[in-house]
């Protein structure tokens, strides 16, 4: 994997040579080059990863640039009917078309919230079904957009989710995002944390 990386990051800066090597990937080789691109873990790199991911898809390229440089309220408002935006769907709609070759994370991870209410709405055993992407931290990373969270959300795999890994627009995270209609049983509740089993 690491080869394969170095070789991505020897195009990443000749944009005629990369588009002429990428061009002839199959969709295997996308897969896995996207799969190297998101496990690597070398910081403040994700600028050339960017750029060979726009190679490799534009679509998904361009969702994330999106969605990690700041657009992720307003693309989670659109998908819950609160702030309709045209462009906003087509970027999610491309996205969810080309998401077969993203990468998966098959390790816990983990949503921390600010919301209190949670245990409000939902009881153990009961359904969780996301209106919207939902982003969160892989098990070991000890990162966090909410320093005191109300709530944390521990989800015992991954497999509805995407690994964005270092393809992503914020150095620090390394995130596992989660589809809209990924469901889960929450299956209990220890203090501040709510345990969820993924429902296939």
């Amino acid at each position: 994997m690491d080869n394969l990386v170095q070789k991505l990051k020897s195009l990443a800066y000749d944009e005629k040579r990369c588009q002429q090597v990428i061009s002839k990937f199959s969709l295997a080789e996308r897969k896995e080059a996207l799969n190297a691109l998101a496990q690597f873990e070398n910081i403040n790199e994700e600028r050339w990863i960017l750029n060979i991911v726009y190679h490799i898809s534009p679509q998904i390229h361009d969702f994330i640039d999106s969605y990690t440089s700041g657009a992720y309220t307003r693309i989670r408002e659109h998908q819950r009917g609160i702030q309709y935006d045209a462009k906003l769907g087509k970027l999610i709609s491309d996205f969810m078309a080309n998401s077969h070759m993203m990468p998966k994370y098959l390790k816990s991870c983990r949503h921390y919230s600010k919301s209190t209410s949670w245990y409000d709405y939902f009881s153990v055993n009961d359904t969780l079904e996301l209106d919207s992407f939902m982003s969160c931290a892989r098990e070991s990373s000890d990162f966090s957009y909410v320093l005191k969270p109300e709530a944390i959300l521990v989800f015992n795999s991954c497999k509805q989710g995407f690994y964005l890994g270092a393809m992503t627009r914020e150095s620090c995270e390394r995130e596992v995002l989660f589809p809209a209609g990924s469901r889960f049983k929450l299956s209990e509740v220890r203090g501040n944390q709510y345990l969820l089993e993924e429902i296939a």
